[in-house]
């Protein structure tokens, strides 16, 4: 079973710049257990928020942001409860830009 990198920072492997925010969001796995979570980095690949369950990098979540349809996510790095999560299928700009313009700390 693959293992999820372990990291003090956040910074070391990003695909793309990651904005500060405050999105609430929820995170959902395949059981269909639903967390609510505040999201408080995002960018076209992922995001970083706190999430108080062990996941392990094969795990397959749907995070729900506000006004999109759920989308698949799974974990790439984590230090104690926060995780840094990668979208199947990166975000389009016009998005990011969206939640920013509207979330940005």
């Amino acid at each position: 079973m693959p293992l999820i990198a372990r990291s003090s920072l956040f910074e070391d492997r990003r695909r793309a710049e990651r904005i500060s925010v405050s999105i609430p969001a929820s995170l959902r796995d395949s059981s269909g257990i639903r967390m609510r979570v505040t999201i408080d980095e995002i960018s076209a690949t992922g995001f970083r928020c706190e999430y108080v369950r062990h996941l392990e990098a094969d795990t397959l979540l749907w995070v729900t942001l506000p006004s999109i349809v759920p989308l698949r996510v799974r974990p790439v790095r984590f230090n104690e409860f926060i995780y840094a999560f990668e979208f199947d299928i990166p975000l389009h700009e016009a998005v990011v830009d969206h939640f920013v313009q509207k979330f940005r700390r």
